[in-house]
């Protein structure tokens, strides 16, 4: 064996391929060995898979380092984030997608963002899903709290992405100014998929509000939210003429006079989105064999989602009778259709 073979002869390749099978930590160590390996960790192709989970003690080092320029995704998700905030909104400015999930943010933290995703950085997708804001009364400081929940606003509208699911980041006062500021603005902007699902307040969005807004998206999580008929009814009614969405989640939203909407506009408004998630289930037995007898005529699902509770319930009251269709006949010829997939309840 040649003793005076050197790694950094090998192609460029085969280096970013064996770096490749290293974690962040050991990438960081090896950055520092020479200019060489320097560049090769900063190789676009290497780092711009990797999620760069930064602890908040690291953070004020971390925002001033250039040696990972080229990294896409940041978590900082699971840690109470109350401190640093100039630091931690530089970093997020920096990559397209910001992990922010299951934290605890001060207000600071919530007005430095805003201010940096405003001048249009890099950001895309910000995940707050299970995140809380510090305070529940009063979440801004420095400035009344109109005024920074209509940067807030202005901010989301910045982004193609959005993860609120069970945070309060969006609810009670908070939620409906900011919806204000979207209204105002005439649709999301940019965002085009938003999870606000496990809202507890979602209701109190105006009903016209409500539906113009959700009906401009592509991408809409709302289970769990709390949705009244008049919103639902003004998304429909949009929905069957036309909609922007391609994926559209319900279930758990305790409607209250659901039973009273019209199966045939449920199943042309629903037939109208590509992939459609009803999970729990909240409609009716018959509301669910309209829509998906409608799979069979005009349609532009490609994927159905139930559970399980409901797949059992429209087999029992739907396998016998001669002026009824048969319901474990039409799930098999809609399977035939679509991706016809069953969830536990």
């Amino acid at each position: 064996m040649d003793s005076s073979l050197n790694i950094q002869n090998l192609p460029t390749e085969i280096i970013i391929e064996i770096l490749s099978k290293l974690d962040l930590q050991d990438l960081q160590g090896v950055s520092l060995l020479n200019r060489f390996f320097y560049n090769c960790c900063k190789e676009r192709s290497l780092v711009s898979s990797i999620v760069w989970g930064v602890k908040i003690q690291h953070v004020m080092k971390v925002s001033e380092s250039s040696r990972f320029d080229n990294i896409k995704k940041i978590s900082f998700s699971n840690q109470t984030l109350i401190q640093y905030k100039k630091y931690l909104s530089t970093l997020a400015s920096r990559v397209e997608e910001c992990d922010m999930s299951n934290c605890i943010l001060s207000k600071g933290v919530i007005r430095e963002l805003s201010k940096e995703i405003l001048k249009e950085t890099k950001l895309k997708k910000l995940n707050m899903r299970g995140t809380r804001i510090l305070s529940a009364s009063t979440c801004f400081t420095d400035v009344t709290q109109s005024d920074q929940l209509g940067r807030f606003g202005e901010a989301l509208v910045k982004l193609t992405e959005a993860n609120f699911w069970a945070s309060n980041i969006l609810e009670g006062e908070r939620l409906t100014e900011t919806f204000d500021i979207f209204q105002k603005l005439g649709s999301f902007g940019k965002l085009k998929d938003l999870n606000i699902g496990g809202n507890q307040t979602l209701h109190c969005i105006e009903a016209k509000t409500f539906g113009q807004l959700m009906n401009g998206l592509e991408v809409l999580n709302l289970r769990s939210s709390y949705l009244t008929k008049e919103q639902f009814t003004c998304l429909l009614d949009l929905m069957e003429v036309e909609t922007n969405l391609r994926v559209l989640k319900l279930g758990n939203n305790r409607i209250h006079g659901l039973e009273d909407i019209c199966s045939n506009k449920l199943a042309t408004a629903l037939n109208q989105v590509e992939e459609l998630e009803l999970w729990p289930c909240d409609f009716t037995l018959p509301q669910m064999m309209s829509i998906l007898a409608r799979i069979e005529g005009k349609t532009k699902l490609k994927k159905v989602i139930i559970d399980e509770e409901t797949d059992r319930y429209l087999s029992v009251r739907y396998q016998t009778g001669v002026d009824l269709e048969l319901y474990p006949e039409l799930r098999s010829r809609i399977s035939k259709i679509v991706l016809f997939s069953l969830l536990p309840y």
